[in-house]
């Protein structure tokens, strides 16, 4: 488990790489519990100044570990408030500690990005994705109604209209379609994604930190 999420930290600019390339980068309770403490020690450390999000292997994460999702879902068996807890705060406390983290979080897609792990890149400050990138909401497809703040956030980065076809009718869609509808702010060639977008987290922390954080 401790592997399954790799920080790397180099001057200003640190990576957190989801790292179980055997399960497209599922995640579970626990590893949405460590992400959020992971964005809350770069938080407190004030030489970071950006935070790249990214998977290994073929994907940038493909939402939910559908192994806990057949046995009805992480709160399935739960207490009614330990249930409450997982649902409401577990998940979503992963992508508020991402919109409200001190350093510019910036989503490195590399490869399938769905269900949650799309709300996770909505979460970001920015997207750039490989063009081997693909996209779906996937919510609908597992009977299930689309948390971690995907709705609002892909609404504003969308609009309302793009976001709801999306959401119920959740298309596959590729990089190329996904830099048109301004989900992400460029697609790049797939081995040039990682130094392309350490390359734009470089130049951001050499800004005024303070002026950015305003921003």
């Amino acid at each position: 488990m401790n592997n399954d999420i790799l920080v790397d930290l180099d001057g200003r600019v640190a990576t957190v790489s989801l790292n179980r390339p055997e399960k497209l980068n599922a995640v579970t309770p626990e590893h949405f519990r460590r992400l959020t403490a992971i964005m809350g020690e770069l938080s407190a450390d004030t030489q970071v100044r950006v935070a790249i999000i990214t998977g290994v292997g073929r994907a940038f994460c493909a939402g939910g570990d559908v192994s806990i999702l057949s046995r009805g879902g992480p709160a399935a068996g739960k207490p009614f408030d330990e249930a409450v807890d997982i649902i409401r705060n577990g998940s979503q406390n992963t992508v508020e500690a991402i919109r409200n983290a001190r350093p510019i979080v910036i989503a490195a897609v590399n490869g399938v990005c769905a269900g949650g792990g799309l709300s996770l890149a909505c979460a970001a400050d920015l997207r750039y994705a490989s063009d081997r990138a693909t996209f779906t909401t996937a919510f609908a497809r597992v009977a299930q109604p689309g948390d971690m703040g995907l709705g609002w956030n892909l609404s504003a980065l969308i609009g309302t209209a793009r976001a709801r076809e999306l959401m119920f009718l959740s298309p596959v869609i590729d990089a190329a379609s996904a830099a048109q509808l301004g989900l992400v702010n460029a697609t790049v060639a797939h081995n040039d994604l990682l130094d392309h977008v350490n390359v734009v987290a470089e130049q951001i922390a050499t800004f005024a930190p303070l002026a950015i954080a305003a921003m």
